[in-house]
């Protein structure tokens, strides 16, 4: 079975002229048996629905397409996150996408040609997705620190965004371990397993700056559910890695420059 995927385009800071000459030239679309998107493609939705417009047009993605929320999908300053969700819901559904929010798919339905193989598509932060957003400094400084500006994000935009934000994590968590079966999971957010084998590299100060959550919960959970193959973003490294512990295999497609972003295909056998 061939996935396409990628993730983290951030299209909002790439200045784009012509979209269709990026998403066909610059991504470059592969032939997969479907696409996963996996959040922080733009922090404007009509960005989204081009890209996605022009995938449908030029490539044999059209109704094959899974997107997996990112925190750029929740947080953003232009719009209020509930309208901003309600209106990318609406809209992927239109174009045919998937729009996995802590759901589960069998691949058989979204493409015969794909494996009898289920995959869950989340937006959880793990054991320490609550107190990184409720207590860790780095996170709360982020929704903080704007408090006494005289700008955009002195509206109510990014605290309602924090509320939604630890939400929909608390929700998926609880969510998924009463779930069997899961083949492949799908969550922006970076394992803590990954996140620490990333740290090891020293690959850049950034990863530094990432808390490192409860990494003995994430490996008891991924083997007690057997879950194989796990894509990811967020953390702007590029690599696929299997855990020694675990024998979970997992795929990070992003660059640290986004201009270097393109779609990339892995492989799976049953």
């Amino acid at each position: 079975m061939r996935i396409d995927y990628t993730s983290d385009l951030h299209m909002e800071k790439l200045n784009i002229k012509n979209i269709e000459d990026y998403v066909m030239k610059q991504l470059q679309p592969l032939n997969g048996d479907f696409l996963l998107l996996n959040g922080d493609i733009s922090d404007y939705n009509y960005e989204i629905f081009e890209m996605i417009e022009i995938l449908n047009k030029n490539t044999n993605y059209k109704n094959k397409i899974i997107y997996t929320l990112g925190n750029h999908e929740l947080w953003s300053k232009y719009q209020p996150t509930k309208k901003k969700i309600k209106e990318l819901k609406e809209g992927l559904k239109k174009l045919g996408v998937h729009l996995l929010i802590n759901e589960m798919i069998n691949l058989k339905s979204l493409n015969k040609n794909c494996l009898d193989m289920n995959l869950f598509g989340g937006f959880i932060f793990y054991d320490f997705n609550i107190t990184m957003v409720e207590h860790n400094k780095n996170y709360e400084e982020t929704f903080d620190i704007f408090k006494n500006q005289n700008d955009v994000y002195k509206t109510n935009n990014f605290f309602n965004t924090k509320r939604d934000f630890i939400r929909i994590s608390k929700k998926g968590k609880d969510v998924v371990k009463k779930i069997e079966n899961i083949d492949i999971m799908v969550n922006h957010f970076t394992p803590n397993t990954l996140l620490k084998e990333i740290r090891k590299q020293k690959v850049n100060d950034f990863f530094n700056n990432e808390i490192i959550g409860n990494v003995s919960f994430e490996d008891n959970f991924l083997k007690e559910k057997k879950i194989k193959h796990f894509f990811t973003g967020h953390l702007h490294h590029k690599t696929i890695y299997q855990c020694p512990k675990t024998k979970t295999k997992y795929y990070v497609n992003v660059n640290h420059n986004p201009l270097l972003n393109k779609i990339e295909q892995v492989i799976i056998e049953k």
